[in-house]
């Protein structure tokens, strides 16, 4: 087969793939935006209750100021709050990373797609050497028979 011919139809296969909106939806579905919005929602509860215990803390201040709060129930008070706001503190830092993690992952697959769609352009624009590494690199088998070539692609 000569290399324009194959060139062509690896083209062809690619267009076809960036215009399969059924291929591009589950592309992009598999980092799960139900996924997302638990963490977001995990995260925005975590901060809720982080402001709540500041908030309690610093009643607890006024009211042992106020002489409202022997020191020894302060003490234990302030203590409880304090493990508290440190576990709320790791949990923000865990839902946080996670929905970190999962902005960059959809961020990745969005370019994957602007790549795929510009696949065109960037190979006809490659050396040689290089369309032949993207060819090797997409085409995980060629079959000839009599009258019929089939392109078994990685992608």
């Amino acid at each position: 087969m000569e290399a324009k011919k194959l060139e062509g139809k690896v083209i062809n296969y690619i267009n076809s793939l960036v215009q399969n909106p059924k291929l591009k939806k589950e592309f992009l579905k598999r980092t799960d935006s139900k996924e997302k919005q638990k963490s977001e929602t995990l995260l925005r509860q975590a901060q809720t209750t982080l402001n709540k215990l500041i908030k309690a803390e610093e009643r607890l201040w006024i009211a042992y100021e106020g002489g409202y709060t022997p020191l020894k129930e302060f003490g234990e008070r302030k203590a409880e709050l304090q493990n508290k706001k440190i576990e709320i503190e790791t949990q923000i830092k865990l839902f946080s990373n996670q929905v970190n993690k999962q902005l960059s992952e959809i961020e990745l697959k969005q370019q994957k797609i602007k790549f795929l769609k510009e696949f065109k352009n960037n190979f006809e624009k490659a050396d040689l050497t290089i369309r032949k590494k993207i060819l090797q690199g997409l085409i995980k088998e060629i079959k000839v028979s009599k009258n019929q070539i089939k392109i078994d692609f990685l992608v």
